[in-house]
């Protein structure tokens, strides 16, 4: 299968699909509203799509969100250091993120993270064994890619996930891709 990419806006989820969101898009899902271009919010309204398609009772093959836990690091330290980002242009005096971590302002944001992962965790397919071995993902890395990126590539060829990313970089043969990036788009076009 050569490469299978569209355009996430022309695209609606599919009952019975598992979408496999890469950390770029999931920054997007958890961040306020009124930070998100229309580019942004594509991808935000295509995953409450997915959420409402399977949370509808008559849907027959609810479909799913893959999450792992290198998915959630990703997101999780991502999240968390724009916070501390941000919380250091008032506060120079917290100059690591050890001491951020003392901070309330940390502890609302962690118990913030925490609270959008729990809401919706209906939805997702968590998975917590490793598919792959770690030193063939390794191993195997394209020089285009980046180790992560390359290991939801391996997930979701093996499983038949479909990959909703923001990633220009993204470009990999032999599976479904959903995007708004327009470097990926022009691989196609």
């Amino acid at each position: 299968m050569p490469f299978s990419i569209t355009r996430l806006d022309n695209s609606f989820p599919t009952e019975g699909k598992v979408y496999l969101f890469d950390a770029n898009v999931w920054m997007f899902i958890l961040a306020l509203p009124h930070q998100l271009n229309a580019h942004e919010l594509a991808y935000v309204n295509f995953f409450d799509a997915v959420v409402n398609l399977s949370s509808n009772p008559l849907c027959k093959n609810r479909p799913y969100i893959h999450l792992n836990g290198l998915i959630i690091s990703e997101v999780y330290n991502a999240h968390m250091k724009s916070h501390w980002d941000a919380y250091k242009v008032n506060n120079p005096l917290v100059s690591s993120l050890k001491k951020y971590r003392l901070t309330d302002d940390f502890k609302a944001n962690l118990k913030s993270i925490k609270s959008d992962f729990d809401a919706y965790l209906p939805y997702l397919k968590i998975v917590t064994s490793l598919t792959h071995s770690p030193e063939t993902i390794l191993f195997d890395v394209p020089s285009f890619s980046d180790y992560n990126d390359h290991y939801y590539y391996q997930i979701a060829k093996s499983n038949g996930y479909i990959i909703v990313t923001n990633d220009g970089d993204f470009r990999y043969e032999n599976i479904e891709i959903l995007t708004m990036n327009q470097k990926l788009l022009s691989i196609v076009e």
